[in-house]
């Protein structure tokens, strides 16, 4: 596997561990949890909570998912196979990850205040948002790393993922933890794929030239 990918994929998937114990040994909150959370809800409004309600769900299934649809369509209809196994195994395989691992840490939500925002009846530990957006977000970034959009896709990647972990501590249905463990342990596997689907279609070309 490539060197610099590696180096970075556990490098993102210490800091996921390091909070995964953490939130293991003070599942009601680690360090500032509670105060970023009361600070987000003194500045709510109704205007704030609409916006928040509306956005958030773009995190998931109105958003990341039918982006992840489409694209995979357009790259199957351009024959680009390498790019297609790298979206769908990433994002298929971030699917399973996510739910083994909220089940794994059953970390229970934050529930400091009553809310209009309907409450989910899943676990908090890692932000499926955070995670799913954060996935959606590198895959892009990957796909374009070699185009000139790669610089936009960043800027407009990170403004993406910020605002969606923005909403969902706001909407006080989890921890600034959560989202932090989201976000890691999405750039950690996303890279890891890319790691491994790059060494097996090398590895594969390098054979039947050789055939």
């Amino acid at each position: 596997m490539n060197t610099r990918i590696l180096f970075w994929a556990l490098f993102f998937l210490q800091v996921f561990i390091l909070l995964a114990i953490a939130v293991s040994y003070y599942p009601q909150g680690v360090w500032l949890d509670r105060e970023i959370l009361l600070t987000l809800h003194g500045s709510a409004s109704t205007s704030l909570d609409q916006f928040a309600t509306l956005f958030t769900d773009l995190g998931i299934y109105q958003g990341t998912v039918p982006i992840v649809l489409i694209l995979s369509l357009i790259l199957a209809y351009g024959k680009k196979w390498r790019h297609l196994a790298y979206v769908d195994f990433t994002a298929l395989g971030a699917i399973a990850l996510g739910y083994q691992t909220k089940s794994f840490f059953s970390r229970p939500r934050p529930h400091l205040w009553e809310s209009t925002y309907p409450w989910p009846d899943s676990f908090s530990f890692p932000s499926s948002h955070a995670f799913s957006s954060m996935v959606l977000v590198m895959i892009l970034i990957t796909l374009g790393w070699q185009t000139n959009w790669r610089n936009l896709i960043i800027v407009l990647g990170s403004i993406f993922v910020i605002f969606i972990g923005w909403t969902r501590v706001y909407l006080g249905v989890h921890y600034p933890t959560d989202i932090l463990g989201g976000w890691s342990l999405a750039i950690a596997w996303s890279l890891l794929i890319q790691g491994f689907i790059l060494d097996f279609t090398n590895n594969r070309s390098t054979i039947l030239k050789n055939e």
